[in-house]
């Protein structure tokens, strides 16, 4: 079969002549590789086989980076290639708001999202879209809008305003901003975090593949999340730091797997997704934390439990561990707008158990 025009058949490297240096140890690979690519006849197979080739170039090109100053933690290149490969393939089988099939949303009636409607928000996940140029991608193809439509005669009105996107995960800045900041100090080799209400995993993701941290389990109640998940684990073999266990995390083994925590990930988990007072949620999962467990929040507890009747902070035997925000809200002396990255983790808080 000819080449298309725009192809150029890559070298061959056979066996070297009488007099000519051996092959080295990549060439004798290449040689083995091109040969088996030959015996590929069918284009499908061949396609297939040249997407997983495209994988693994993009893996151990970045090998050769400066390893992560901790020992046994992988490169952060490497790591990142292999974190956006897992972004690419969530957001392939998952829709941009980051929701499971069937989810119910519980819109707080209270506090900082009590303007928040079915009609005038949009849940798009920041995981899977931080990135602004895939936000307007998904507008461009129609698949997202940034406006709603305020009046009654929808459809024919110009009366519009901006949606408010909510999402339910953390975007790769404020995870990068939770290891590094929020947990300063943490000898992360030796401690085991849990996530609760890990969805989609980025928790997990980013703390294996960018992280020394000895352990990190996700603790999620939606079986398509557990599915999903494990699936990522197991194909990026992420195991046996990364595990992710089915159950409440107010149940027997959720409770029980609070118990084993060094450090606790708390991002919008009772928000959006339970009518039960704050308050109470928090004094359940502070009841099985060790002292010295450390607790990040977004948004702060303080924040949360401003909608509870309660609002009894001292109830959950917390102390406010100093954590350093960005105090500059641009990225020029010039800016006069809040940069996204800026506004993303002000939220971010940390807290230790007493």
């Amino acid at each position: 079969m000819a080449d298309p025009p725009c192809c150029t058949r890559p070298p061959k490297r056979g066996r070297p002549s009488e007099g000519e240096p051996p092959l080295s140890a990549p060439e004798q690979l290449y040689a083995e590789v091109a040969a088996r690519v030959e015996g590929l006849t069918v284009p499908a197979q061949r396609k297939e086989f040249v997407e997983l080739l495209r994988g693994l170039v993009e893996y151990y090109s970045c090998c050769g980076a400066e390893q992560d100053q901790h020992e046994g933690a992988p490169s952060r290149k490497s790591g990142m290639a292999t974190l956006e490969r897992i972004q690419r393939e969530i957001r392939a089988s998952v829709p941009p708001d980051g929701l499971a099939p069937g989810e119910r949303i519980c819109f707080p009636p209270v506090g900082q999202f009590q303007d928040c409607t079915e009609v005038n928000t949009a849940h798009v996940d920041s995981f899977l879209y931080g990135d602004e140029d895939l936000v307007d991608h998904m507008c461009e193809e129609g698949k997202l809008s940034r406006h709603y439509c305020c009046s009654p005669l929808c459809g024919y009105s110009r009366e519009v305003r901006p949606l408010q996107f909510i999402s339910h995960s953390f975007s790769t800045v404020q995870l990068q901003f939770v290891f590094t900041e929020a947990l300063r100090g943490v000898e992360l080799s030796e401690k085991t975090v849990v996530d609760v209400g890990s969805r989609l995993g980025a928790v997990l993701y980013y703390g294996a593949l960018m992280t020394p941290t000895k352990a990190l389990v996700g603790v999620e109640l939606n079986p398509f999340f557990v599915n999903l998940q494990r699936r990522m684990v197991k194909k990026h073999k992420l195991e046996p730091r990364v595990s992710v266990v089915e159950a409440d995390v107010f149940s027997e083994s959720g409770m029980a797997v609070l118990a084993t925590a060094d450090v606790v990930i708390l991002n919008n988990v009772f928000e959006w997704f339970t009518a039960e007072d704050p308050q109470r949620c928090f004094e359940r999962v502070r009841q099985a934390l060790r002292p010295g467990t450390r607790v990040v929040a977004n948004p702060s507890l303080e924040v949360s439990l401003s909608t509870s009747s309660r609002k009894d902070f001292a109830a959950l035997r917390l102390k406010k561990v100093s954590v350093e925000h960005p105090r500059t809200p641009g990225l020029g002396p010039e800016d006069e707008e809040p940069c996204e990255e800026f506004e993303a983790v002000q939220g971010i808080h940390c807290y230790v158990a007493l």
